[in-house]
């Protein structure tokens, strides 16, 4: 219980339903909380008979006369509201002709109710059960969507206009579990990619390793060879490989490189030297 009250509540509002004694004071509570305007400290609520007695979680049976149900659930709920907690909150019966079919609430927080600054997320999860109703955000909509729907066709027997929110709530949830399983398939598809990917990429710079490693081994077999050649046999591979660079900036480099030792080193040069001896 405490664990789901965290989930659905900031702590300065926990310590609010704390105060209350009566269930259905804390359902109405959490039900104003969820519509108030958090700029304004104020809210309002329209709600028909039947949907405010779904979020109360009464039977068909309980409390069916108006004079019970407003004595014992909504009247005694919203005076424990209004005495114990940061809210104060009137109603006023919405009617076709003489038969109460809904309610119009209106709330705001009291002048000396302050929350207490706290670094935890306040931010409700809409896809978290409600402690009372255990329905999400969603879900209560499509209550909501059922519940008018019947209001406009006329639909008055209990157990059909039950039916119908059964109905939609079973659809609802059919149609989240297949989103969600879509997008498990979309992110399971992309995590496949991504090892594919790195799989590749993988398998290119081993590619290139080894490559790397052929052609430095290639490099260091050669420049023994050359350097186990008689001075003669150097000196004339020097002069071949020189005709290939005539008169331009190359030939300059190759010039210095041979006075230096290093021209069958060179990585400029060392391709034609592979040529000459056929590498």
């Amino acid at each position: 219980m405490l664990v789901e009250l965290e989930r659905r509540f900031t702590v300065y509002e926990i310590e609010q339903v704390a105060q209350l004694s009566s269930q259905y004071a804390m359902r109405l509570y959490e039900f104003f909380m969820r519509h108030l305007d958090k700029k304004t400290s104020t809210g309002w609520l329209d709600i028909s008979l039947d949907d405010l007695r779904f979020r109360f979680g009464l039977l068909p049976n309980e409390y069916k006369t108006m004079s019970n149900f407003k004595a014992y659930v909504l009247d005694f709920a919203l005076k424990k509201i209004n005495e114990h907690t940061d809210l104060s909150a009137t109603y006023t019966q919405k009617k076709q002709g003489r038969v109460i079919v809904g309610f119009h609430f209106e709330f705001k927080q009291k002048a000396n109710a302050k929350p207490k600054k706290t670094k935890e997320n306040t931010d409700r999860d809409p896809n978290t059960k409600d402690i009372f109703d255990g329905l999400t955000d969603k879900e209560r909509e499509v209550v909501a969507n059922k519940t008018a729907y019947a209001d406009q066709k006329g639909i008055t027997d209990p157990l059909h206009r039950q039916n119908l929110i059964n109905q939609g709530l079973e659809q609802h949830r059919q149609a989240e579990k297949a989103e969600r399983e879509r997008k498990e398939r979309k992110k399971a598809e992309r995590q496949a990619q991504r090892a594919k990917e790195q799989a590749e990429q993988l398998a290119k710079d081993e590619q290139e390793r080894q490559e790397k490693e052929r052609a430095e081994q290639r490099k260091k077999s050669f420049i023994e060879m050359f350097e186990n050649l008689d001075e003669q046999y150097q000196e004339q591979a020097l002069d071949e490989v020189a005709k290939n660079f005539d008169n331009n900036i190359f030939s300059k480099w190759f010039k210095e490189a041979r006075e230096q030792g290093v021209a069958h080193k060179d990585p400029k040069f060392i391709g034609k030297f592979y040529e000459l001896f056929g590498w």
